[in-house]
């Protein structure tokens, strides 16, 4: 327990100062103010150490763009927006065939856009005042174009409208009116970024991402206290769980007998068991749910923490945009599968134990209950595992499907794959088919007695591959499902014990009949046994006359696995009643039959006699 304990508090050490790390490493990027090559003039950024670099990363690079591009068949157009800090002004498009040109046509939007950004990033990064910079729309060529005017200092062209730009969806205006439209979108966007980059305020942005990192790591600290506290319950289920398995072992513990016999210490305590092990593995899911939950919180407020403070500056912005693509989705897709795969255990796990329990749990009365208890378990292991494939499987497509890679492709490569598997492991398919037969058609389940051509014994393990006993001599053996052809299930339902007694030729033939079909009775009617016979004695009466005696057979129906029981106590008590009657037990008789020699017969025998003599004498040395 304290080993346990000390584990514990180191795991959680190890996770509060990574946690801890990583805010520090974001509270320096934000006292630099430019942890991704931010070019500031700020007295705060100037007293940071390490060096800053001077220049701006590219921002809307020709692959950025390329991935944005846009079709519209329609209109025989491509398009893609142009940014500013991450924030989208408006869409340039250019015309396109969709045959050989259309790569070409793609470069030639990217150039377009690639001109149009580069002037808005060589304007905000001269931090010139906002009231100096106005754009204008001029004329050229019977089209609008945008330029900024600057004092003292030649206008900058900056786009010109086409007729093309109007075929954008969202843009259907007329040709100046969209160019009117477009200036004021620009005007606005250039005046905020640029106070935006301005030192007083950066040193506000910088005060308001400290307080973000504040409140995460607070938030990440009760994540994690409240995580500790569910790692506490899983470890206390834990100890159920073992405690539960060492009471069902000690039930168990009378080993098979040689006849391959299997007893247990009272009738219901291994359904109970069952029911018990549902309850508590639905439990551990639910703990493990939580704990999931948590962790992905803790996840969340960190991303979250992250892309905040990326979207407070303007330089980053872009990042911050580019973590809230891709990335959180694929994330997003992830934090679905697990929780749904969790919470679909919790479900399956509930169904059954509601399964199980639809019936009372009595011996007489109830024995589909009993065997959906011991099915259970398997059941359980079996949809769990599938359901866990089929999430995976939908998380893998989901995501490559984000990331654009083309689903037809991926299918006939795992067509592929899986048909060379196939081929591969067809014993693991017979495998798996077979097992689910067993378990559809309820051929056997865990706690069964079973036999299964030379082996047999207690079903200790089972699933869609294998299947496991225990045997008297404690050995686990382990069989695959294909290769089960015959099964003898001794346990399924209900069980039955044939006695066979031979009786002395000289014993009272009807007394004899009388004392064990009475002897039986007294058995089904005992408080004590009555629960384990399920229907009254069957004598059947004579079945053969030989040399050991006369053979009586009865026939007793006993409830699963309690055949064996039965039987040792109904022998001890039908000894004792034929000692009381002095019915003696038949023993086995050989009659010697000696016919009278003939006198020819006579001499044989006496010349047989003198060879043996004189070949004795002819040969000393053989004793």
């Amino acid at each position: 327990m304290m080993k346990r304990n000390r584990d514990l508090r180191w795991r959680c050490k190890l996770r509060s100062w990574g946690l801890m790390g990583l805010f520090a490493f974001l509270l320096a990027c934000c006292l630099s103010a430019d942890p991704f090559g931010i070019a500031v003039s700020s007295p705060l950024a100037a007293q940071i150490p390490f060096p800053i670099p001077t220049t701006a990363p590219s921002v809307g690079t020709p692959q950025l763009n390329r991935q944005q591009i846009t079709y519209n068949r329609s209109n025989n157009i491509i398009y893609a927006p142009v940014k500013l800090d991450g924030q989208t002004l408006f869409k340039l498009a250019v015309e396109t065939s969709f045959g050989e040109q259309l790569e070409e046509n793609k470069d030639s939007l990217i150039q377009r856009l690639g001109s149009v950004e580069a002037v808005l990033r060589e304007i905000v990064e001269r931090n010139e005042s906002p009231e100096s910079l106005n754009v204008v729309v001029a004329v050229d060529e019977e089209l609008p174009v945008l330029r900024i005017s600057r004092e003292e200092e030649q206008p900058l062209h900056l786009a010109t409208v086409t007729q093309v730009d109007r075929k954008v969806p969202g843009q259907e205006l007329p040709l100046f009116d969209l160019a009117t439209q477009w200036r004021d979108i620009l005007q606005t966007s250039i005046e905020k970024a640029i106070q935006e980059r301005q030192p007083d305020a950066i040193a506000q942005k910088v005060k308001i991402a400290l307080g973000i990192i504040v409140g995460a790591i607070a938030l990440s600290i009760v994540l994690i206290w409240l995580q500790k506290r569910a790692t506490v319950k899983r470890e206390d289920l834990k100890e159920q769980s073992q405690r539960l398995n060492r009471d069902a072992q000690q039930t168990q513990s009378r080993p098979l007998s040689p006849t391959g016999e299997l007893n247990f210490s009272f009738p219901l305590q291994f359904f109970t068991d069952n029911l018990l092990k549902l309850d508590l593995e639905r439990r551990q899911n639910i703990n493990r749910l939580i704990r999931q939950s948590l962790r992905w919180s803790q996840v969340a407020i960190i991303y979250a923490s992250i892309t905040g403070i990326l979207f407070l500056f303007p330089q980053t912005r872009q990042i911050g945009w580019g973590l809230l693509g891709t990335p959180l989705q694929i994330l997003g897709i992830w934090l679905f599968i697990t929780l749904a795969n969790k919470f679909s255990d919790i479900l399956i796990d509930r169904f059954l134990k509601e399964w199980v329990e639809f019936q009372p749990l009595n011996l007489r009365s109830s024995k589909s209950s009993q065997r959906k208890a011991l099915r259970a378990p398997s059941f359980a292991k079996s949809f769990k595992g599938l359901l866990t494939f089929i999430f995976f499987v939908i998380g893998v497509f989901w995501s490559l499907s984000i990331l654009n890679v083309p689903i037809g492709s991926v299918l006939t490569v795992s067509a592929l794959v899986g048909f060379a598997i196939t081929w591969g492991s067809q014993n693991l398919i017979k495998d798996t088919i077979n097992g689910c037969l067993i378990l559809l058609e309820d051929q056997y389940a865990v706690g069964d007695v079973i036999a299964i051509g030379e082996v047999s014994g207690l079903v200790e393990n089972m699933n869609l591959r294998i299947t496991q006993l225990r045997n008297i001599e404690g050995e686990l053996i382990t069989i695959p499902n294909h290769a089960i052809e015959v099964v003898r299930n001794m346990s399924n339902g209900w069980s039955q014990v044939k006695f066979d007694f031979d009786i002395n030729y000289d014993a009272d033939l009807e007394k004899a009949t009388a004392i064990m079909q009475e002897v039986a009775q007294e058995m089904y009617q005992d408080a004590e046994w009555e629960e384990r016979i399920v229907e009254p004695p069957q004598l059947l009466g004579i079945d053969r006359l030989d040399h050991t005696g006369i053979r009586i057979s009865i026939l007793i129906k006993t409830q699963p696995l309690k055949q064996w029981d039965v039987a040792r106590e109904y022998r001890r008590r039908l000894k004792f009643a034929f000692d009381i009657a002095d019915i003696s037990i038949g023993t086995p008789q050989q009659s010697l039959i000696v016919k009278n020699a003939s006198q020819p017969a006579a001499q044989d025998f006496e010349e047989d006699i003198l060879h043996m003599e004189n070949a004795e004498e002819s040969h000393p040395e053989v004793d």
